[in-house]
């Protein structure tokens, strides 16, 4: 007994593993700690010559 997907059913298939992968990253990237962003150098400042 063989078992072919249809057309339908891959596209189904595709569809979940996609949602589950999103799902995944978002998971992740919730677990991840946030970095701040460092201060920007002040250029204003005359350099030493």
């Amino acid at each position: 007994m063989e078992n072919h997907l249809t057309a339908v059913e891959s596209k189904q298939i595709m569809v979940l593993a996609s949602r589950f992968a999103a799902n995944t990253r978002r998971g992740i990237a919730a677990q991840r700690p946030r970095f701040k962003k460092p201060e920007d150098p002040d250029f204003s400042a005359e350099a030493d010559d």
